[in-house]
């Protein structure tokens, strides 16, 4: 089984990667800045931002579960204007 965790180096996100990847389930994690990503042994990492990624059959290619995990660092104004949340 295959995992995706988009949001993977938030706080919530990146404890499901370390659980996931502990459970030796296949984990591949995402982030919007992925200069410098957790150091978790059995997670892949890829860039994608939500606002701008299109290639969205390769990256859920063999996937079994998505865990969505992204979202703005105040949630409070994501529900006022969810575009602008994305585009930040």
């Amino acid at each position: 089984m295959t995992s995706l965790v988009i949001g993977g180096t938030g706080l919530i996100g990146r404890r499901l990667c370390e659980a996931l990847a502990h459970r030796s389930v296949g984990v591949c994690a995402t982030s919007r800045t992925l200069s410098d990503p957790p150091a978790i042994p059995g997670v892949r990492w890829k860039k994608l931002d939500l606002a701008t990624f299109q290639n969205w059959s390769e990256l859920l290619q063999g996937v079994d579960r998505i865990y969505h995990m992204a979202w703005s660092t105040i949630p409070a104004s994501a529900v006022h204007d969810p575009a602008r949340d994305i585009s930040d």
